[in-house]
């Protein structure tokens, strides 16, 4: 009787899948090249004992034929089945323990229902006619290795699950080396990150290449965009910021509800996605097409981005923190963010868009592998830990408030300079006036040099030692570093309209990229010293609202707002020579402000005793 129970089991729960994957191929049936038995076959292969594999393989190939015309689509779908059923059954052990080897299957398994009909084609007929129909398939084909490509990354872990949970209540489905498999896992999970070195290496790798990618966008795309498009249009650059203000949190919510590692890999693909996307905006001809995948591509980044640095930076600081280790992340990745920056200009010059899309996606398919490989090394999170008394402390405290707004002033500017450097350099000096000139020889270069001596400042910056004793000067030190830039660029300026000289623009250029410099050294600077002045205002037991409320209100909404007041200027304002001096009259203006506002501060500020 249990024999018979079993059989008739085995057979029922064979005919229910069977017929659940005919009707998900007859609903998908319509669409090209989205085949997804074969994910789901290969998540049952590894979970089900071989004989229940088997019979949903044959039951759901055979299937096939009634809908599936002509017959060779349907011998194709039969053998691809049973290439899926042999692989995944044979090497059930070795999958289960190295789950990279999956994606790498499914990208072979993505193109043998095609071969497999253009060999049935080339032996019956000839070889023009298989060709031909080969060809004719060739968007099927595309995208069923894209599907394919990204797919089991984003599904198979979940779809294992479901499967799992809906069929560990009859017993004699299950395989027994799946259920040794969560066995070991259980086992594993008992400690849940990994302490090796090498996997903080690779996650740290995976942060350096990460920042890399977003400061070689943001210096790059409005360049880019500015030569194919309008460059009005770079102001939806500024949609970035704005989506990552939003989208941070919703990333961490469901980082709670999955783990860090999860979130990072679908992150990474969605960037792969929104960096596709973007630059098919600068490789396609036709305009309009273009320009909407360029916007949904840049709108896409700003998605995905923004889970996607914070999540890591934390996971690197929860090892660190468990460790005792007293490595700066931040110093490490200001003295490397700025080792790519000049790629991309070099290669928009003197080749074509989509080589420029090539090295992006090589970046993110590095970082993506190291996802895949790794393992998670976060324990717990590290987020501050706060309740309403310190954001009432903080908030009462008028200096920490007026500090707010005279430091991220300077810090404010510099986000700007971080996709928006291209307006400045495209000031053009002739006459004694200025105006905007898009195409301007080697401006790529110029552009080149002043993103690279920006972020080379800033990892200068933190060579240099900061202690109690020196804390104070050092901050008003990057506000007058700040302040001197705008001067230099005033004098100049107001110098030209009175002289006409030689190499103007050549002169101009090269105090514009040496300011770059001083502000990249300044930010840095400002970065290091802004916690000191806080920690000499706040009682150490409230420090923590006072952090918050100095991200949210001034390092992120204060910021932003003055990013938009630059970009309202160079959308709506004609530049000539008197608008830029009174831009930059206003900028100095308004510095000597921030700047006397942070020595009362500064001056005023005693240590507070927790």
């Amino acid at each position: 009787m249990n024999n018979t129970h079993n059989v008739i089991l085995k057979i029922t729960i064979s005919a229910l899948i069977s017929a659940f994957l005919t009707v998900l191929n007859l609903i998908f049936f319509l669409i090209p090249g989205l085949e997804l038995s074969f994910l789901i076959i290969g998540v049952i292969c590894l979970i089900y004992r071989t004989d229940i594999s088997f019979l949903i393989t044959i039951v759901t190939s055979l299937l096939s034929f009634l809908y599936k015309m002509p017959a060779f689509d349907g011998v194709s779908y039969l053998l691809s089945n049973l290439i899926v059923f042999v692989l995944f059954s044979t090497f059930k052990k070795q999958l289960l323990k190295q789950r990279w080897l999956i994606f790498v299957l499914y990208i072979f398994i993505s193109v043998l229902y095609d071969s497999f009909l253009f060999v049935l084609w080339y032996i019956a007929t000839d070889l023009q006619n298989a060709l031909a129909i080969y060809l004719s398939r060739v968007v099927e084909i595309h995208v069923m290795f894209t599907v394919y490509l990204f797919m089991p990354i984003l599904l198979f872990k979940k779809l294992e699950i479901i499967i799992y949970k809906i069929s560990i209540r009859y017993q004699g489905i299950v395989n027994d080396k799946y259920i040794e498999f969560l066995e070991n896992e259980a086992l594993i999970n008992m400690n849940k990150y990994s302490n090796k070195k090498s996997n903080y290496i690779s996650q740290l790798l995976s942060l350096i290449i990460a920042m890399n990618v977003l400061l070689c966008f943001l210096a790059y795309i409005p360049y880019a965009i500015s030569l194919r498009y309008n460059y009005k249009l770079i102001s939806i650059i500024l949609s970035v910021p704005l989506l990552m203000l939003f989208f941070t949190p919703l990333w961490t919510k469901l980082k709670k509800k999955t783990n860090s590692k999860i979130v990072l890999t679908h992150n990474c693909v969605g960037l792969i996605l929104a960096i596709t996307l973007a630059f098919m905006g600068l490789i396609l001809k036709n305009y309009n097409v273009a320009l909407s995948l360029l916007i949904v591509g840049v709108l896409l980044f700003g998605v995905f981005i923004a889970g996607f640095l914070p999540m890591n930076i934390e996971m690197i600081k929860s090892y660190r923190i468990r460790n005792n280790q007293k490595v700066n992340t931040n110093k490490i990745l200001a003295l490397t963010c700025f080792l790519l920056t000049p790629i991309p200009f070099v290669i928009g010059q003197y080749a074509k868009p989509v080589y420029n899309l090539t090295f992006f996606l090589v970046l993110m398919l590095v970082i993506l592998f190291i996802f895949v490989l790794n393992k998670n090394i976060m324990d717990k999170g590290n987020v501050l830990e706060v309740n309403k008394e310190d954001f009432s402390v903080a908030w009462k405290n008028k200096k920490f408030v007026a500090s707010i707004f005279t430091q991220n002033f300077f810090i404010g500017i510099d986000k700007f300079f971080e996709f928006g450097l291209v307006f400045i350099f495209f000031i053009w000096f002739e006459n004694k006036q200025a105006g905007l000139l898009l195409f301007q020889e080697k401006l790529f270069v110029y552009l080149l040099l002043g993103y690279f001596l920006k972020y080379a400042g800033r990892g200068f910056a933190y060579l240099i030692k900061i202690n109690e004793k020196n804390s104070k000067s050092l901050n008003l030190l990057s506000n007058i570093l700040f302040l001197i830039s705008f001067v230099i660029l005033l004098s100049f300026t107001v110098a030209f309209s009175f002289n006409n000289f030689e190499n103007q623009n050549l002169i101009y250029k090269v105090l514009l990229i040496f300011t770059q410099f001083i502000i990249g050294f300044g930010y840095v600077l400002l970065k290091r010293t802004q916690t000191r002045l806080h920690r000499k205002m706040i009682d150490e037991k409230n420090i923590n609202g006072a952090f918050i409320l100095d991200h949210l209100i001034g390092n992120v909404l204060f910021s932003l707002s003055i990013a938009i007041m630059f970009i309202i200027f160079f959308m709506c304002v004609t530049v000539n020579i008197t608008s830029f001096i009174a831009l930059i009259s206003i900028l100095v203006g308004i510095s000597i402000v921030m700047l006397v506002g942070n020595v009362f501060i500064n001056k005023n500020s005693k240590l507070k005793q927790s």
